[in-house]
């Protein structure tokens, strides 16, 4: 070959060398823009690459903290999260597509510092192979699907949360209807019970309703049709009170930790409903510990959160990045595999054989519904870790107006008694009775609203159940006030907004919450009873 030929030929090989490092740079730069993970491993299973978005989803700082470190075959991580076959399949020369899997990122937390969460991906594993055939390196693509499950997750949890919501409606309706009828008709019996074995089955029977009360507002809680009252709290005082009371009552843990900031933790919340959090949360804890003792670490803190961190809370809706109030609450116990802590928050399930499921799935209602969100961590044997998100509040302090004190109960009178329940009647007939007044009864609200409107002398009084038909207690309320706009009007109902703004702008009526004690029914009746008919008329006095 002469020597024009051989300089030929090397040009010839510079240019393809040049055309082939060009085309490598140029697959490399549109690897760097593909919104799917991609990872190359040499033919040990070192890491050689990874693009902007593989870094993007495992949380690593940087590229740079897995090339020429990681190794997919040897490092534990592999093994652990089940890549380690996968990978030896591909660098046996087998093409390897998977179906969706997760891996627990927090595993690798502390090593290289990524992120904590969980991603969920489908996988292509294509081996590249030199010239002799052999494997040289291993071409991963990762097809990240965590968007669309957690999105698949809230869709699934939003209709399940509206189907329990309508039937919770018309259970709590029906049941607080009875709850209402045990209550009162018990509290008759206990006062005129005689021996101590009759008092103390009436005890019985009454605790046994409170019990039931409760589990019927967990269950509202979940929906977020429980009764509350907001006002702007320290969380920080309100946290500690509720531990205390906590500490007192219980024996086994051996270690009670807590942690508070030394300034004021704003938060618009139902104080009420804010403890039942705090204790749910504590009570399951405490449940996980081992008889022998164990450890419960509480902390409440405000942090500055990121889209990504929030990533790992449960919302309703998608939540703003900022400051948040952070409660944690971590025990040492048994803790949960993955299959138990992804359902914990489904009304109705419990692992625990005299356990209702009602505890977690209220506590995640009332936290949503006082727009926060909850996260869960927990590996068996290793201990749980609930943290909890509440917005923080711009506004000053405020408290509750002081109750008002109880007016005198009027010895006669005329009430008319509406109700479409006959065991509502009938216990507030005694009850009304008992104390000196003359009742008239009626199961629908025409009929007492004719009787209301035909008579020269109006009752006294009229205690009238919210749900009636053809026509609600509201609109019966608004026809008779034409004619008798200072007629003191008692609501009854488990519509607590429905009922509370019917009558927010009416000083002579008042709307009460079933189930209801005597003691709550005669309270509230005496103090709309009490205000002048000469007073303020249409409009509330003033707390």
């Amino acid at each position: 070959m002469s020597t024009d030929g051989t300089a030929d030929r090397i040009l010839e090989l510079e240019k393809a060398l040049a055309a082939s490092q060009c085309r490598n740079r140029e697959l490399l730069r549109a690897l760097d823009h593909m919104p799917s993970g991609v990872e190359i491993y040499d033919r040990h299973g070192t890491a050689a690459y990874l693009n902007p978005a593989m870094v993007t989803m495992t949380g690593l700082p940087s590229a740079e903290a897995a090339i020429g470190k990681f190794n997919i075959l040897t490092d534990p991580f592999s093994a652990e999260t089940g890549l380690k076959p996968l990978y030896e399949r591909a660098y046996r020369g087998e093409v390897v597509e998977t179906e969706e899997f997760v891996i627990e990122m927090g595993r690798a937390a502390d090593e290289w510092g990524t992120s904590t969460r969980q991603i969920w991906f489908k996988m292509l594993l294509l081996p590249l192979k030199g010239v002799d055939g052999d494997v040289e390196a291993v071409f991963a693509i990762m097809f990240e699907t965590t968007a669309k499950r957690q999105l698949a997750k809230v869709m699934q949890r939003a209709s399940q949360r509206d189907g329990i919501e309508l039937i919770a409606g018309g259970v709590a309706h029906d049941f607080n209807n009875l709850l209402t009828t045990i209550i009162m008709n018990t509290e008759i019996m206990a006062e005129e019970a005689e021996g101590a074995e009759s008092q103390s089955l009436a005890n019985d029977i009454l605790s046994a309703s409170e019990q039931a009360v409760f589990l019927t507002r967990q269950l509202l809680a979940y929906t977020g049709r429980e009764e509350r009252t907001i006002h702007t709290l320290d969380l920080a005082t309100l946290t500690k009170s509720i531990c205390q009371v906590f500490r007192q009552s219980i024996a086994q843990v051996g270690d009670f930790h807590l942690r508070l900031p030394n300034k004021p933790t704003l938060a618009e919340v139902d104080a009420g409903q804010y403890k039942q959090v705090v204790m749910n949360l504590l009570t399951n804890s405490l449940e996980a510990l081992p008889a022998d003792g164990g450890s419960l670490d509480v902390a409440l803190s405000q942090r500055p959160l990121s889209h990504e961190d929030l990533t790992f809370y449960q919302f309703p809706d998608p939540p703003t990045p900022g400051t948040w109030n952070v409660l944690r609450i971590e025990d040492n116990g048994c803790g949960m595999p993955d299959h138990v802590r992804q359902r914990i928050f489904e009304p109705y399930f419990t692992t625990k054989a005299e356990g209702h499921g009602l505890g977690l799935a209220a506590t995640l209602g009332i936290v949503w519904n006082h727009g926060g969100g909850v996260a869960v961590r927990s590996t068996p044997e290793n201990g749980t870790v609930f943290t909890v998100l509440l917005p923080i509040s711009s506004q000053s302090v405020t408290q509750a107006p002081p109750s008002p004190e109880s007016a005198p109960w009027p010895q006669l009178g005329r009430v008319i008694l509406v109700d479409p329940s006959p065991y509502i009647r009938g216990s507030l007939r005694a009850l009304l009775q008992k104390k000196g007044w003359t009742v008239e009864e009626h199961q629908d609200g025409v009929t007492a609203r004719d009787s209301i409107l035909s008579n020269q002398e109006p009752p006294d009084l009229v205690v009238m159940d919210l749900m009636l038909s053809p026509m609600n207690g509201l609109d019966i309320l608004r026809q008779v006030r034409h004619q008798h706009p200072t007629l003191p009007v008692l609501l009854m109902g488990t519509h607590e907004d429905m009922g509370r703004l019917g009558v927010q702008d009416d000083a002579h009526a008042d709307f009460i919450l079933k189930p209801f004690s005597s003691e709550r029914l005669l309270t509230c009746a005496a103090a709309i009873l009490a205000v002048p008919a000469h007073g303020p008329g249409m409009g509330k006095p003033a707390q």
